[in-house]
């Protein structure tokens, strides 16, 4: 378990300073008062909203710089940054920095495929405020909703351990990611948002990979 030490701010709301990070597919978080040693401060918010489907929420700020490094079980990670400075890499190679100047700029969103067992790591300076949502489905999640049609798309872009693919969100899950980010799941009615948002962010990919492979199928028939 993961301490966190809490205080209740004047409008009511919890603010959470907690002892460490939590990766998706970690232990949900427990809370404990003192000692008073966190490493940053916001919220965190690591919930499953479906059997084999984890949804990671957080808002933070580093109060000294860290870095960090654990394993995650096979699953796919899809990490939506929405405001951050700090580096998160995936396995050995795959290095993921979320970055926007605006809150007008597009949300692009990666999908990274864990078949085995491997390494994440995170890595910020103090002051650093990151802001994102990281879906994790597990395969048994992947093997109950991928869909007939889908299966030869995600097939051939996720063809082995660590493949990635980025892909810009629609407007409209974007301003739903933004809200959700602003909040903390606290009745039935939040976790059925944060469960339409995961399973509209998963119909996007799927939209993506469709659309991706009949590009290269139409480039292909043009030579």
């Amino acid at each position: 378990n993961r301490a966190a030490d809490v205080e209740r701010t004047r409008s009511g709301v919890l603010r959470l300073t907690y002892h460490d990070d939590l990766a998706p597919g970690a232990t949900p978080l427990s809370l404990a008062l003192p000692p008073q040693r966190g490493r940053f401060t916001g919220r965190v918010e690591n919930q499953v909203i479906q059997e084999g489907l984890r949804f990671h929420n957080k808002d933070i700020v580093h109060k000294a710089d860290f870095a960090t490094e654990r394993e995650l079980p096979p699953q796919l990670i899809i990490a939506i940054p929405l405001e951050s400075r700090a580096l998160m890499t995936y396995g050995a190679t795959h290095r993921l920095k979320g970055c926007r100047f605006h809150e007008s700029d597009p949300i692009v969103a990666t999908a990274i495929l864990y078949t085995e067992p491997d390494i994440v790591q995170g890595a910020a300076k103090a002051q650093v405020r990151s802001r994102s949502i990281v879906l994790s489905l597990d395969h048994t999640w992947l093997a109950h909703n991928l869909a007939q049609a889908h299966r030869k798309a995600f097939a051939q872009t996720f063809s082995r351990h660590l493949s990635r693919v980025d892909w810009t969100l629609p407007a409209a899950l974007g301003q739903i990611a933004e809200a959700l980010n602003l909040t903390s799941s606290q009745n039935a009615s939040e976790m059925l948002m944060r469960k339409a948002f995961a399973l509209s962010v998963w119909e996007s990919l799927m939209t993506h990979l469709q659309q991706a492979i009949l590009i290269v199928a139409v480039s292909g028939s043009a030579f």
